[in-house]
């Protein structure tokens, strides 16, 4: 678009130096001048078209970019709403691993057990943000 653009402004730099050496001949006849009549006007036509498709290409490219852009947030937002929920079994996980006593530690299903409260905590926190429209 830029090459065509450039070429139809050097075409019509051409014709107004033709114009105006023309004009200023008085043995000119009326057929060359309306034929630089009519090149005039085309070429006019041709920017006024060229400029219609920049506008056009440029909207489409703002389009573009908007919607890149809100595919980007959505796909954050996701990421940000997963690494909360699994947060909860982190914390609860890390709780558990350190070197105190803590509940379920002697028993057999000590394991399960915990397991079980952290799927149920991030089950609930998965919830509560969907009530909350967050997902």
């Amino acid at each position: 678009m830029i090459a065509l653009s450039t070429t139809y402004g050097a075409n019509h730099k051409a014709l107004d130096f033709i114009k105006k050496n023309f004009t200023t001949i008085n043995d000119i006849d009326f057929t060359t001048k309306k034929i630089i009549d009519e090149i005039y006007d085309t070429s006019d036509t041709m920017d006024r078209i060229i400029l219609g498709y920049s506008q056009y290409l440029d909207d489409l490219e703002n389009m573009i970019n908007n919607m890149s852009s809100y595919q980007l947030n959505m796909i954050m937002k996701t990421l940000t709403e997963l690494s909360i929920v699994l947060t909860i079994p982190a914390i609860i996980f890390g709780f558990w691993g350190v070197n105190v006593d803590v509940p379920f530690e002697k028993s057999s299903y000590g394991f399960f057990a915990v397991l079980i409260i952290s799927v149920i905590l991030s089950l609930i926190c998965w919830f509560w943000m969907r009530r909350k429209t967050y997902l």
